[in-house]
């Protein structure tokens, strides 16, 4: 699948953050989706206004044999829940790019050095 430019990652998990508007889309990599296997629930924060720190376990995907910890790329206040995820958390396998974020957040720190697209572009590769 091809990641769309303009796009951050953190390489240890496979989260990503894309911007638009003054705030961020957190969401998984098509990867990590290949890893969890056909995404059949999703356990998701519901306490809109709550704070992350980066690397924070925020959600949980679970297939019918994984489960893995969703984890925030960058310290933030919640501001929705995707509602597609709700009733069909399979959105994520098949566009976790677009359709497929899971929250949308406010940032209140922001590391850049621990997200690069250009170098997760490269890790990525490894895995193709």
């Amino acid at each position: 699948m091809e990641i769309p430019e303009g796009m951050f990652f953190l390489k240890d998990t496979h989260e990503y953050l894309r911007k638009a508007d003054g705030v961020y889309y957190i969401g998984i990599s098509d990867i990590l989706a290949n890893k969890i296997g056909y995404i059949s629930h999703a356990e998701l924060p519901d306490d809109l206004a709550a704070h992350y720190i980066q690397k924070e376990v925020f959600a949980i995907l679970e297939s019918s044999n994984k489960a893995a910890e969703i984890h925030m790329p960058l310290s933030c206040v919640l501001l929705e829940v995707n509602p597609l995820l709700k009733e069909n958390p399979e959105i994520i396998n098949q566009e976790p790019y677009t359709k497929g974020w899971i929250v949308k957040v406010e940032a209140t720190n922001y590391n850049e050095d621990s997200l690069d697209f250009k170098n997760y572009k490269e890790y990525m590769d490894i895995y193709r």
